[in-house]
């Protein structure tokens, strides 16, 4: 008999690759301009959902996310393209853990302009994480944090999946 070890970066791979094989190669929400999609990846979200996750791991690589949400219009329309998301995450593995990471651009001309930015990309981070739930994902599967990115021009939210 033969058996096949599987690594859990194997693991993650496999069900990054079903999920996105579903979704289309880039699907725009809003007007035109405002991508949804899997990006180049920023640093991996906090592992906290990983407390019980073996010593031997010691290797982490950066994860790919499943999708990112660009705010950089008035109106970002992403409950479509994140309830595919989820559907195929779930279908993949039932029990999936999302972290949500907002990135927030820094180095605005004030502080008041900072102040601004920081309201609006709690206010998208909150809109998201409650559609989350909306869409059946139970609040104690989500993790959330905000990054804040020099690099960043735009807010944007960066879903993984464990």
């Amino acid at each position: 008999m033969r058996y096949t070890i599987i690594t859990r970066s194997a693991v993650t791979f496999l069900l990054l690759a079903s999920v996105l094989a579903t979704l289309p190669a880039e699907a725009y929400i809003g007007a035109v301009g405002s991508p949804v999609k899997a990006s180049n990846p920023l640093p991996s979200p906090p592992k906290s959902h990983n407390a019980a996750s073996p010593a031997s791991d010691n290797t982490e690589e950066p994860q790919t996310p499943l999708l990112v949400i660009r705010f950089n219009q008035q109106h970002v329309y992403f409950d479509r393209v994140l309830r595919q998301a989820v559907e195929s995450a779930e279908k993949a593995k039932a029990d999936a853990l999302y972290d949500v990471v907002s990135i927030v651009p820094t180095g605005g001309n004030n502080a008041q302009q900072n102040e601004r930015l920081s309201a609006n990309a709690a206010g998208n981070l909150g809109s998201v994480v409650q559609e989350l739930q909306n869409l059946g994902v139970q609040p104690s599967r989500i993790h959330s944090t905000t990054q804040s990115s020099a690099s960043a021009t735009a807010q944007e939210i960066q879903i993984f999946v464990d």
